[in-house]
């Protein structure tokens, strides 16, 4: 990916499998004991967190540019991507 540009077909695979993702969490929301969500929001917020990271590069930040700082949210753990 550093050796070229993000096409139409790269942003459509990301947005396709963030949705995909985000419909497999809700359903595990909504069955799995808290012993397995628990763990998992680990790798969720992880996900999360490079989402927001591949955004916006998409957008032009370059990284480490310093982002303005919102209110924390607080989150519960389970919340979805």
């Amino acid at each position: 990916m550093r050796d070229r540009t993000l096409g139409q077909e790269d942003v459509s695979a990301l947005e396709a499998t963030k949705d995909a993702y985000r419909d497999r969490w809700s359903e595990a929301l909504m069955i799995a004991p808290d012993a397995v969500i628990v763990p998992a929001h680990e790798l969720n917020e992880a996900l999360t967190g490079v989402y927001g990271q591949i955004k916006r590069l998409e957008q032009g930040e370059t990284p480490g540019q310093a982002r303005p700082r919102s209110r924390p949210r607080k989150r519960s753990t389970r919340s979805g991507l």
